[in-house]
């Protein structure tokens, strides 16, 4: 028996059982880690629940969902990064090389180049870090646009089944751009990976209840999420903030300025509650998962890192359950399997990946973020 269980009073006085506390349990790294990235993926699930919840309440646009979701996001990564800056003053630490930290400060340090001040807010320093950042910036705006408008035409977990199949395409773009070898195991990994996207997508049957263009906009929403995964790696000396808000920075520019262009830019009635809960609930669950992701993939060490990594790949498991309870919608028989074989060979690619010090999104940006804030 421990003293918290209630010992007698000689053994509180015994001497020998001061320095020899019981040990309290504590929660593994590697559980915490894998804990956060899973809400991280609940998170992802309920953004593409709440955009197909939305649109039966009012008419949205791709432009106008992603307008609401980088709007939010780029107000909450301020408060984030308010809220740092406070907590690290309080702990006694220098908070002027935070991004955003002391501003009057790194505007009179910055010269009279404009790529000089960008490198002292912690942005790129040379020309092919921008290159990747115009890369990682234009590329999700236009990734995420897609996902958006393909969400609205096919069921839940197929459309995030087939946008979860990225790390397929990041494997060729890899090789293609930055010429890594293709070992044997990824290259089976691919083959069952694309195997089951045809079993979802079916293109045998004309009869398909979702058209066939939401099927291919998918698939290159997940080339394009695969390059961008590629950029991220690219830009790992780049502040995470910096290249954070840009990102919903140029996104939202975007959104409004091809949407006014277009005509193509509704926004629900301010009287429309149900409409505007969801509209800033996919900006919240985006953000959400987003720094939960983030916060799982610091904590993880070398030896877990692929099993944490692995746990993104419940998101399409979530909005499997989501589709099933809240939009009537289940796959078919050979969907199915065409899921299940998606899922379990983008996990395997994921793992082999990371096991060998691979492109990983959550891994290159939430490691180096939580690399920068031990050197800050």
């Amino acid at each position: 028996m421990t003293l918290h269980e209630g010992q007698g009073a000689e053994a509180c006085n015994d001497p020998s059982q001061d320095s020899e506390q019981a040990p309290r349990p504590v929660l593994q790294p590697g559980f915490m880690a894998a804990g956060l990235v899973l809400c991280g993926s609940f998170s992802f699930s309920l953004m593409g629940l709440f955009v197909k919840l939305a649109d039966r309440h009012t008419r949205c646009t791709p432009f106008s969902l992603l307008a609401v979701r980088s709007a939010l996001g780029f107000v909450m990564n301020l408060v984030a990064i308010f809220c740092e800056m406070r907590g690290m003053a309080a702990a006694g630490a220098g908070v002027a090389t935070l991004p955003g930290a002391s501003l009057r400060h790194q505007r009179r340090s910055c010269s009279q180049s404009g790529k000089d001040c960008a490198t002292r807010f912690g942005g790129p320093s040379t020309c092919r870090e921008w290159i990747w950042l115009a890369v990682r910036c234009l590329g999700g705006f236009a990734c995420i646009s897609l996902e958006y408008k393909t969400l609205q035409a096919l069921p839940l977990a197929t459309n995030t089944m087939i946008v979860y199949s990225s790390p397929m395409f990041i494997v060729v773009w890899a090789a293609i751009l930055l010429g890594e070898k293709l070992r044997l195991p990824v290259a089976i990994c691919m083959s069952i990976c694309f195997g089951g996207l045809l079993l979802i997508v079916q293109p045998w049957k004309h009869d398909a209840s979702a058209p066939l263009w939401a099927y291919g906009g998918a698939a290159v929403t997940a080339m394009i999420s695969g390059l961008v995964y590629v950029s991220l790696k690219e830009l790992k000396k780049v502040k995470y903030h910096f290249v954070i808000n840009l990102f919903v920075i140029v996104c939202l520019a975007c959104s409004v300025i091809v949407g006014l262009a277009l005509d193509v830019l509704p926004f629900p009635p301010l009287d429309n509650r149900p409409a505007w809960g969801y509209l800033c609930g996919v900006g919240v669950a985006a953000y959400a998962a987003e720094v939960f992701v983030t916060m799982g993939f610091a904590k993880a060490t070398p030896t877990n890192l692929g099993e944490v990594s692995t746990m993104k790949f419940m998101s399409p498991v979530f909005s499997l359950v989501w589709g099933f309870v809240f939009l009537a919608s289940s796959p078919g028989a050979l969907q199915f399997v065409g899921m299940v074989l998606v899922l379990t060979s983008a996990g395997a690619i994921n793992f082999l990946r990371s096991a060998n010090h691979g492109l990983d999104v959550g891994t290159e940006a939430a490691l180096r973020h939580n690399e920068e804030r031990r050197t800050e």
